[in-house]
């Protein structure tokens, strides 16, 4: 006979491995509830948390806050090339951002 902690532990274990878990798909990513997600557009590689992106007056690039677990700041992304081509570091974050054109 199984111990008495096993045996209560068998039907979680037989339910955890009877569900599905998030997969890949040819078009995006099947998920448990048997939705189905695909991305809009293409990635970009930035910081975690990006909080908010603001084009550049002259459209030349992509300014994005980030704030997470990593160090805050804001990154210049070249959108014909989508990748950073400047990094700023700085103590804290807020949500907004605007450009003053003096």
């Amino acid at each position: 006979m199984l111990p008495k902690p096993l045996v209560l532990l068998l039907p979680v274990v037989s339910i955890l491995l009877t569900q599905n878990a998030p997969h890949p798909t040819s078009d995006g990513f099947a998920l448990p509830n048997g939705w189905r997600i695909t991305p809009l557009g293409k990635s970009i590689a930035t910081e975690d948390l990006v909080l908010d992106t603001l084009a550049t007056p002259d459209g030349r690039g992509v300014i994005a806050l980030n704030a997470g677990y990593n160090p805050h700041g804001l990154l210049l992304i070249d959108p014909k090339t989508r990748r950073q081509r400047h990094r700023e570091t700085h103590a804290q974050s807020r949500a907004d951002l605007r450009f003053r054109i003096s």
